[in-house]
């Protein structure tokens, strides 16, 4: 077997062993700060891991910390970006993450960080979008929430919810006939979503 010739090495062997050991085990906390450890050992000799940051990503999700989570799933991508398990682990933590906002009580304080993060990578949805809208609602930025809910309409113009949450930032700013409008629209989509009538051929029996 081929293995490092430095010495230093070797120990970093027996840490990752650890690590990779804990995290089968789900014992994240104590697999967290293993992974953590192999980075620092591997900084040390002037190297990084995409494996590693994968190790670390997974621990944080699991302990609940998604945002540090997310962005760490990002650095290990960054290193071996053709890696499977880190890009499985990425869709898995985004769509906690998309779930986590949808989730959240809108006047959380956590919603335009979560946000943020998935809009930066471009992996934001239309609920994720509503939530968002929401909380802007709700904390009173209307102008923010106005322009964002007319983004989503015009992303995804078939979504009742997209139209109803224009209509109902339209009624909290004042303009009844606008939010009239907008659920004008919403009651189309709901139209839209009804199952066709079977056709039937007049004249012929059962």
């Amino acid at each position: 077997m081929i293995t490092y010739a430095d010495a230093r090495m070797s120990r970093l062997f027996d840490v990752a062993g650890r690590a990779s050991e804990e995290l089968h085990e789900k014992q994240h906390q104590r697999s967290l700060a293993s992974f953590r450890e192999v980075t620092a050992r591997l900084e040390g000799v002037g190297l990084t891991s995409g494996w590693a940051a994968w190790g670390t990503a997974v621990n944080l999700d699991r302990l609940g910390d998604l945002a540090m989570a997310f962005e760490t799933i990002q650095a290990s991508l960054r290193l071996d970006p053709l890696s499977p398990s880190a890009l499985r682990s990425f869709e898995v933590i985004a769509n906690r993450l998309r779930e986590a906002i949808a989730n959240a009580a809108p006047t959380d304080a956590s919603v335009p960080t979560l946000y943020g993060l998935l809009q930066q990578t471009d992996d934001a949805d239309v609920p994720t979008h509503l939530a968002m809208v929401r909380h802007l609602a709700a904390t009173k930025q209307l102008e923010r929430a106005a322009a964002l809910a007319e983004a989503v309409t015009l992303l995804a113009p078939a979504s009742r919810d997209a139209w109803l949450a224009r209509a109902n930032v339209a009624r909290l700013g004042g303009d009844e006939a606008g939010a009239a409008g907008f659920e004008a629209e919403a009651r189309v989509r709901e139209l839209d979503e009804l199952p066709l009538a079977p056709i039937t051929t007049k004249g012929k029996g059962a």
